[in-house]
Formats: C-alpha cells, sequence, structure tokens
C-alpha cells in the first residue's frame, strides 16, 4: 500500500505582487548573515595571507555593508581585534564563523540580537541557536 500526500503548489507572484508582501524581519536577517559569510571568504583569504592593510580595508567594507546589523556590528568589531592580535586566529575565526552562519538554524521565536549570547541559560535557549560574537566561545564554568 502507498500513501500519497497532495503536491503542494504555490502561486506564482508578478514583480509587483511580490514587492507588495510584507517583509519578514526573521528571513532578511537571515538572508544579511548569509550574505555575510558569502563576503567574509575574502577576508579569511587575507588574514590568511597576512596582509594587515588588506585585512582592515576588507573589513571596513563589511563594516559599511553589514554596520546597521548588531551581530554582524559586534562579530566585525570582535574581528577587528583579531586582526591588531593574530592573523592567523582571525582567519581560523572568520572560518568558523561562516560555517555557522550559513547553517545556522533560526527559532521562530528568534529575539533581536543584544549581546553575546554565550552565558544565555539552557533553559531558554539551546545552545546551537544563540549568536555569538567568537565562535570559540563557550559557556563558561563556574
Amino acid at each position: 500500500m502507498q500513501a500519497h500526500a497532495p503536491v503542494l503548489q504555490l502561486p506564482v507572484l508578478d514583480a509587483a505582487a511580490l514587492k507588495a508582501l510584507p517583509r519578514n524581519e526573521t528571513a532578511y536577517t537571515r538572508l544579511e548573515e548569509l550574505a555575510f559569510a558569502k563576503a567574509s571568504e575574502q577576508l579569511r583569504q587575507l588574514a590568511k595571507d597576512g596582509d594587515r592593510q588588506a585585512t582592515q580595508q576588507a573589513l571596513d567594507v563589511l563594516e559599511k555593508r553589514f554596520g546597521h546589523h548588531p551581530w554582524l556590528s559586534a562579530k566585525i568589531k570582535q574581528l577587528r581585534q583579531l586582526a591588531d592580535q593574530d592573523s592567523e586566529m582571525m582567519a581560523k575565526e572568520v572560518s568558523y564563523a561562516m560555517m555557522r552562519m550559513s547553517r545556522r538554524l533560526v527559532s521562530k521565536e528568534e529575539m533581536a540580537y543584544a549581546g553575546d549570547e554565550t552565558h544565555i541559560s539552557e533553559s531558554v535557549m539551546p545552545s546551537f541557536l544563540r549568536k555569538k560574537v567568537s565562535e570559540g566561545k563557550g559557556k563558561k564554568q563556574d
């Protein structure tokens, strides 16, 4: 016996109808994160090559493009600090951030970013949904 589910179909919208739809902030924010991950590839390579001036210029470009997004802005600030300290660690951080942002799940009840979510209680939000400024950070053990 085979069970068949009905085929789901969505109506085709023309450009005007599509533009008239309300903007979904969660989807828009997630698309910005994906664009940041893609745009970070060049930054990672520059940091890996040790080109400090080009790395700073790439960070400036990212700041102009994504500075309005609170979480991405905080990440860029953290990356600037790493760029000044250790370009190899910065390249590694960018690599992990790119991977995580490319695969990150979003909660239906996701709140606006208000700071590093590393230390939020497990009961409030599972770790895989948290937005971290630095990817290598975990919860501090007291």
